[in-house]
């Protein structure tokens, strides 16, 4: 018998009934004397009700309001027949058949005006929640919060119930965070845990601090300004981490995104998308990619070290700055940005003197102390400390530097090696050097000194510290540090061994040693120790080597990497991402040292990587920059490059096996970046580059196919162009199949699979070939690709109505990529789940799986993923009566899909009259003109953070 049914009179002992009510993640009631439950009411009308009344226990509820809300679209006479069955029903499953109950113990009170809740009668979780917030119990909310509201109902006021919901988990947060955190539903925090950390205590700037504070309140730009190693970065973390510790709270969030490594706006995006947690190179969307993620906050962001960026990145600060009127931004860097509104905070040097009291000679006894300390007591000493902190012109870096030398060196000698302007011989003449060195050259340049009177020659002490450091290196030293000059990023100890020549164990010693110099910074990686330089000794550095030895040191660069790609390792995302700015680097020096083929071997080698995890900017760039180098060759338009120092100079390296599968690779990235002409362009190429090697012209031929197939969206099908597609395909797969290519004959079947589905509308031939080539991935080992193919035969499930069959296995998949970190196998199985949600009429189902799938693409910047998860969140949202928003999605997401990639498909119209329909129909003609117009006026960031929001 029911639980509903089971009360009777013998049960009944005089005790008024008390029901808890959950909402959150059912709907359910709990007697609380009895131990009942209701696990499920019969009708959505009951449960409306009972979520009605008990939502407001203490209020009369007038029954015309009922019926309206209950049963909008009906007539009054039958809206309050139904509401007294309704009524009628939920009494008997609360209180017990009419005949056994008492008046005295009533949960509901109806008289022919309205009902009420008997006082007490009645408790709901979703007021626990509220109550628990009210009060400040962080732990009893959580408890109390226990999913999402009523689902399985999507009436206007459930879901304005829902956004009540939403509200109240951004208190929770808010509730549960220190004030430091980020409360923005979906973004990760970024907290002092991120910030660097100093092993040192920091000297002489507890009044800066304080001083900064003050201007960073009063002013939205602040930039701290001073050459490198005057103690910006150091300065400003300590004041954020002060700051971010007193309460209450000057800010919600701080965050810290260093830029050291950017050296141009795209890389600057990009680091702002990391920090920001959007994801490799999603800041390099128009506009302000940060905007939705910092949205009504108040919110201090650190800049540190944006000298290399002006001007060509200032006008990103000037456009977040705009867009975002509760930001502040902290900015250290060596020149001003000239930016309206910019304070200049400039940093002096340490105050000297021969006391241990004052901050330089202070800073250099502390340092020198963890190697040796100082008889300070003793004149000679003293008045030789303040002098070499003197010639060092009070600059925290250098001052450091050399103190470390202290066990080796007394200050005096140290004050004569640093005054010595010998020139060791063997090193560039003064005017030869053959790289130049920014940072250095702004490590010299004049400040303006207090009062406006130029400032004096101490500002290049950092450069006579660096040298001095320099000459007291042993030639194997020198050699690895010309050696990591050349890397842009960070090395390990394996790259270090190879640029070197060396043994790993002896590249280890060098490494420490380097260290101890406080030449090079130990980072700490999840794959083990790295190690980089500072950039202002990088630069000084390279100006010390040769430009022979440079060229043949990033030559052997470029080689460890090609062969370290073809190791397991390589294949772990987290380990191609550590290395990822060494990998871009190494690529945009190839053409320019010469050797072009570098680039695309390298390139090529680090395919699976590209083809999932990541598709920067500075790759297409690089890559196209070096397949012309190459095309240039091999075109006869060249008799080779000049200054290389492997085979491409001797003509043997420009393969064209090696130029086709390099256009093949570009034409898959260009067309993920948006740019469907020119992966047209290179899938043509890649062709003509093929000639007679049959595995090369199918895997050309089968590019060709997929971008014809994703971007020729006409309404009428081409018939032509649909045989000749057809043609090339057959023929590619016989290439293939003659070749024993067993990759190439998986990607020919995959098209072949399309057309079936996309001209054909043959589900269950283009499921047999895609299983096919599921079946070559899986023998090939590349476990993506085969659970790629098998999203698309989940996708052919739903079009011949096996929804629920489908919607398992693609929940299996997308489990399988979250675990292995598949981003864009992540992405294509949340659009799958969401299609066949949509399929089976489960709108907010479909629409949460838009959305994460929306999340991801805009995370990564995926164009493609990005314009599919604007498209299909509209149907969803004009069924679940989000009109405003189902409109002007659509409207936005039309125009970005037909400026990517063309006219969509007769199929896809049908979905865009289909939600005009449904918007008419609630707002009206003229409400859908309005909200449409707005939708074609929106930016790419508004529009992913309409969907975002609901």
């Amino acid at each position: 018998m029911p639980a509903s049914d089971r009360t009777s009179a013998a049960d009944d002992k005089g005790a008024p009934r008390r029901w808890r009510v959950r909402l959150l993640g059912a709907v359910q009631a709990d007697e609380l004397t009895r131990g009942e439950r209701l696990d499920r009411l019969p009708t959505r009308a009951e449960a409306a009700l009972l979520a009605r009344l008990a939502l407001a226990p203490g209020q009369a509820h007038d029954r015309e309001a009922l019926v309206e809300s209950l049963w909008p679209a009906v007539e009054p006479t039958v809206g309050r027949n139904r509401l007294r069955q309704t009524l009628a029903a939920l009494k008997r499953r609360l209180e017990g058949p009419a005949g056994q109950r008492s008046a005295g113990l009533a949960v509901i009170v109806a008289d022919r005006h309205g009902l009420r809740v008997r006082p007490g009668a009645l408790q709901c979780d979703l007021l626990e929640f509220e109550d628990a917030l009210d009060r400040g119990d962080a732990t009893a909310a959580r408890a109390a919060d226990g999913g999402e509201f009523m689902p399985g109902h999507y009436d206007d006021w459930t879901l304005h119930q829902r956004r009540r919901v939403d509200s109240l988990r951004q208190r929770l947060q808010a509730l549960a965070l220190p004030p430091n955190r980020s409360t923005v539903a979906g973004q990760p925090t970024a907290d002092a845990t991120h910030w660097p950390h100093y092993l040192t205590r920091p000297i002489g700037a507890d009044a800066a601090r304080a001083r900064l504070q003050a201007a960073v309140q009063r002013h939205r730009l602040v930039t701290v300004l001073g050459p490198g190693g005057a103690g910006k970065t150091r300065l400003a973390i300590e004041t954020l981490r002060d700051w971010s510790r007193q309460e209450p709270a000057a800010f919600d969030r701080w965050i810290f995104v260093p830029l050291a490594a950017c050296d141009d706006e795209a890389s600057a995006r990009a680091a702002l998308a990391q920090a920001l947690g959007l994801g490799l190179d999603a800041g390099a969307v128009d506009g302000p990619a940060w905007a939705p993620a910092l949205q009504g906050q108040r919110c201090l962001m650190l800049l540190d070290n944006f000298e290399q960026l002006v001007p060509r990145a200032r006008a990103l600060l000037a456009d977040a700055l705009a867009a975002l009127p509760q930001l502040h931004l902290l900015v250290t860097s060596r020149r001003p940005l000239a930016l309206p509104g910019e304070l200049h905070w400039r940093l002096p040097p340490l105050a000297i003197a021969a006391t241990a009291d004052d901050a330089a000679v202070a800073l250099f006894l502390d340092r020198a102390a963890a190697v040796r300390p100082l008889p300070v007591a003793d004149a000679a000493t003293r008045d030789a400390v303040s002098r070499l902190v003197g010639a060092l012109g009070g600059w925290p870096l250098a001052i450091e530097l050399a103190a470390t030398r202290s066990a080796s060196f007394t200050p005096q000698q140290m004050l004569a090696l640093l005054l010595d302007d010998h020139r060791e011989a063997g090193t560039p003449a003064e005017g030869d050097a053959a790289v130049a060195a920014p940072h250095l050259d702004l490590l010299q340049r004049p400040l303006q000194a207090p009062g406006g009177e130029p400032g004096d020659d101490r500002h290049d002490s950092m450069a006579r510290a660096i040298a001095w450091s320099w000459r007291l290196l042993e030639p194997p030293l020198k050699l690895l540090m010309s050696a990591l000059a050349q890397v842009e990023g960070d090395a390990d100890v394996a790259l270090a061994a190879a640029l070197t020549d060396t043994a790993p164990a002896r590249a280890a010693q060098l490494l420490d040693d380097l260290v101890g110099h406080s030449l090079l910074h130990a980072v700490a990686a999840p794959s083990g120790a790295r190690f980089a330089l500072p950039q202002p000794v990088r630069e000084y550095v390279r100006t010390q080597t040769m430009p022979a030895q440079a060229l043949r040191l990033r030559g052997r660069l470029r080689q460890h990497l090609i062969a370290w790609a073809a190791t397991p390792p390589a294949r772990v995302p987290q380990r191609v991402a550590e290395e990822l700015p060494t990998v871009l680097g190494a690529l945009a020096q190839a053409t320019s040292d010469g050797v072009p083929s570098d680039a695309l071997r390298l390139a090529l080698a680090l395919r699976r990587y590209w083809d999932s995890d990541g598709q920067p900017a500075r790759l297409l760039s690089a890559l196209e920059q070096a397949l012309a180098a190459v095309d240039k060759a091999l075109d006869g338009t060249t008799g080779g490059t000049t200054g290389g120092t492997t085979e491409d100079t001797q003509g043997g390296g420009h393969d064209p096996g090696l130029r086709g599968d390099a256009h093949e690779l570009l034409a898959y990235l260009q067309f993920g970046a948006g740019h469907a002409a020119s992966a047209r362009d290179h899938a043509q190429a890649a062709i003509q580059a093929a000639g007679t090697d049959a595995a090369r012209l199918a895997r050309a031929l089968a590019r060709r196919a997929w971008i014809e197939l994703a971007v020729s969206r006409s309404g009428q099908r081409h018939w032509p162009q649909d045989l000749a597609l057809r043609a090339d395909l057959a023929r590619a797969l016989a290439l293939a199949e003659s070749a024993g290519d067993l990759e190439a004959q998986a990607r020919v079947l995959q098209q072949l699979g399309a057309c079936a589905i996309e001209i054909d509308a043959d589900f269950v031939a283009g499921e047999a070939l895609m299983a096919r080539a599921q079946a070559c991935w899986q023998r090939l080992g590349d476990t993506r690709k085969a659970q790629a193919r098998l999203r698309n035969r989940m996708q052919c499930w739903i079009r011949l109505g096996r929804h629920e069959q489908a919607l398992a296995t693609l929940q299996q998949t997308e489990a399988a990529a979250r675990a292995e970190g598949d981003w864009l196998g992540r992405i294509d199985s949340l659009l799958s789940i969401a299609q066949a949600h949509r399929a089976a009429r489960r709108w907010r189902e479909a629409l949460d799986a838009d959305r994460d799938a929306l999340h991801l693409a805009w995370q990564r910047w995926h164009r493609h993923a990005l314009a599919y998860g604007l498209w299909t969140p509209a149907l969803a949202l004009a069924h679940l009566r989000r009109p405003a928003e189902a409109a002007q999605l659509m409207a936005f997401a039309a125009g970005f899909w037909q400026a990517q990639y063309g006219e969509p498909t007769e199929q896809d119209r049908r979905v865009l009259r289909r939600v005009q329909r449904l918007v008419r129909a609630q707002i009206g003609p003229a409400g859908l003109a309005a909200h449409w117009a707005r939708g074609e006026a929106l930016t790419v960031a508004e529009a992913v953070g309409l969907v975002l929001a609901v």
